[in-house]
């Protein structure tokens, strides 16, 4: 019979040690590319609320002043304002008349054709909230809705909202300065609006990022008064 030699345990334990630490290597790698993605999944979800958000108060915006029907209805007074002095706790109010089909009006889907209605953006408890008000209802209806973003602690929370405001002071038919609304004397005079809104950062302190916000910024033609 012939001799077989097996493993000593030194040997064994050798082995075992190496495919711990092989382990313990692809575990590292695997838990990396893992976090890796939840933070990349966590800034898309970010960028699109961006988006969505930036969306609502851009429409609102160019919604502002709206009539359906110029000849009986009368465009609102002051149809957009605002309050805050860029300090990141500004708010946006636009008024308009809803439309036939009520589409891209408004910040509810309960929207009445032919009625007057007066929305309030503004960033409250993390979320992009709008206050409307139909006007026309005896009496007068308000509903508040969060439209995006998320709670205390969320990847989506909003942060604040800043407000700039084009005007053309001299009637000339260009903006000419951009001011926050506390600075804004007529209304009127508004061409444009600079809006800008501010997001928890997802990666913050997380793959070498220091910053704990992002922000989004677009202006918006202001189309009563162009």
């Amino acid at each position: 019979m012939k001799y077989q030699k097996g493993f000593s345990l030194i040997e064994l334990l050798v082995a075992l040690a190496i495919g711990l630490v092989l382990l313990t290597g692809l575990g590292t790698v695997f838990l990396t590319m893992k976090q890796t993605f939840n933070l990349r999944q966590k800034m898309a979800s970010t960028q699109n609320n961006e988006r969505i958000a930036m969306q609502f108060l851009s429409t609102a915006v160019r919604n502002a002043g709206a009539t359906q029907n110029p000849i009986t209805q009368v465009s609102p007074t002051q149809p957009i304002a605002g309050t805050g002095v860029n300090a990141g706790v500004d708010t946006l109010t636009v008024k308009f008349w809803a439309d036939a089909s009520v589409a891209d009006q408004g910040c509810s889907a309960q929207l009445t054709a032919n009625h007057a209605y007066t929305d309030v953006f503004s960033v409250t408890g993390g979320y992009l909230s709008c206050t409307e008000t139909d006007s026309t209802a005896s009496p007068p209806v308000s509903t508040t809705v969060n439209l995006i973003g998320g709670a205390s602690q969320s990847n989506n929370q909003l942060t604040g909202m800043n407000i700039l405001y084009g005007i053309d002071p001299n009637g000339l038919g260009s903006v000419g300065q951009y001011v926050n609304a506390s600075s804004v004397t007529d209304w009127s005079a508004v061409r444009t609006v600079t809006l800008t809104l501010l997001f928890n950062a997802p990666l913050a302190n997380k793959e070498n990022q220091t910053v704990n916000s992002l922000s989004l910024t677009q202006t918006v033609p202001f189309m009563i008064g162009l």
